[in-house]
């Protein structure tokens, strides 16, 4: 009842706005007609239809090959698109209904809570509304609504939907930009929003459920939450920008409780908090062609009430061991990108491009553990090298022939991989076909 509950209230949400935006395009106006003969004053309804839809197209089509230090090789297909008809109702009001999805296949570590899980195929679908609204010349107003959709495979003999991490989630929210300055020189742009969202793992119950009918949880990866984000953006013309942002997002678990230091389950529910300070920055010193240079970094803090019990796999409890705010951690990332664009007159002949994605993520209680599981007296460390190479060459017009090559260095002092693969190696390559209108 609690899911159908949730349901009801965003499908009751997301009909309110999709009237909402459909009643706001008809005016009751009260205008006055003369008739040439009667001269009466006649009110008529005067209804709004769309000045203009706009179809935007992005898709990618490429085939891929794999190869990591653990499991075998695997060839497959990256297919990513977006589909939005932008609907313009006036200068300053859009409707923007938009998909995307994706479906990949091959080798991917994904991190979850515990460490990174290793996987062939996935696919991602997202939906969404957004209505755009420009009050003002220098304010912008975008509420919207979402749904998303998470499929992953880890085994051969596995179907679509049964996988353990598969996720579906919706929600709410609402950004407000504020033009502050506005020159030849540049802009500079206030960036505010709010989000809202549930999110449900319908494969993933606790052990504990599976045991007992008088489980005292069940979901207990579904959550709740909110996330707040602020920050400040400026742009020069074509040639540079620089964004600071500040971001919070809160979560709450629906079933999850607290498990405490005699391996009781807690009346408290678990929590997690992320502070996330971000900074992305742009320059190149001709516009649109040479040299392009990128770089977007990360700087996160997170903390949960959520502890950990570990029995080691033994029915004694002198071997038990348990840590607190075991999910509590730091991390960094770091990500410059250098392009070049090459031209031939006015046309882009090629676009070269290369990258360096370094993430540390450490651990503030959790102890790293031998290959054996037995505990170090040092907190968990992770270490994650990405470095990629890309070419891009357009053959007609939106349609460019595109390759890609990255190799990935991950990193632990947790030696312990009976569940997860803290330290691998990974090649992959993509190549195919781009196509933009």
């Amino acid at each position: 009842m609690r899911i159908n509950l949730r349901l009801a209230t965003v499908s009751i949400f997301v009909t309110f706005i999709i009237f909402s935006a459909l009643f706001s395009c008809i005016a009751l106006a009260q205008d006055e007609y003369t008739s040439e003969k009667t001269k009466t004053r006649l009110p008529y309804i005067h209804v709004w239809f769309p000045n203009e839809i706009i179809p935007i197209l992005n898709l990618d089509v490429y085939g891929t090959y794999s190869h990591a230090n653990t499991g075998s090789d695997v060839w497959g297909a990256n297919i990513a698109g977006s589909l939005s008809p932008v609907i313009k109702w006036s200068e300053r009001l859009y409707l923007i209904p938009l998909y995307d999805g994706s479906y990949q296949r091959q080798k991917f570590f994904v991190q979850v809570e515990e460490g990174p899980r290793a996987y062939n195929e996935i696919q991602h679908h997202d939906l969404s509304m957004t209505a755009k609204y420009l009050p003002t010349d220098r304010v912008t107003i975008s509420p919207y609504v979402f749904g998303g959709w998470d499929l992953n495979v880890e085994t051969n003999d596995e179907d679509w939907g049964d996988g353990l991490y598969d996720y579906r989630e919706f929600g709410s929210g609402l950004d407000f930009d504020y033009l502050v300055y506005n020159a030849e020189n540049g802009q500079v742009l206030l960036k505010n929003g709010a989000k809202w969202y549930i999110r449900q793992y319908p494969n993933y119950k606790a052990l504990i459920s599976l045991a007992t009918t008088t489980s005292p949880e069940e979901d207990e990866k579904d959550f709740h939450a909110v996330e707040l984000s602020t920050g400040w953006e400026y742009l020069n013309l074509r040639t540079f920008s620089l964004g600071v942002s500040y971001s919070l997002l809160m979560k709450y678990f629906t079933d999850k409780k607290v498990i405490d230091a005699d391996g009781v389950l807690k009346a408290d529910k678990r929590q997690e908090y992320r502070n996330t300070l971000g900074m992305e920055a742009f320059y190149a010193p001709l516009p649109e062609r040479g040299f392009q240079y990128n770089c977007s970094s990360g700087l996160s803090y997170t903390t949960s009430n959520q502890n950990f019990y570990d029995s080691r796999g033994t029915v004694i409890l002198a071997d038990d061991v348990f840590t607190r705010d075991y999910f509590d951690y730091i991390s960094l990332e770091v990500y410059p990108r250098i392009s070049y664009i090459v031209k031939s007159g006015d046309k882009t002949a090629a676009v070269i491009g290369v990258g360096y994605n370094f993430l540390m993520r450490n651990y503030l209680n959790r102890k790293a553990q031998m290959a054996s599981g037995a505990y170090t007296s040092d907190e968990q460390s992770d270490y994650e090298h990405i470095f990629e190479a890309n070419l891009e060459i357009p053959i007609y017009e939106n349609i460019s022939w595109a390759a890609s090559y990255d190799y990935t260095i991950h990193v632990s002092n947790m030696d312990y991989e009976q569940y997860y693969e803290y330290n691998y190696k990974m090649h992959r390559v993509l190549t195919g076909i781009s196509l933009r209108y």
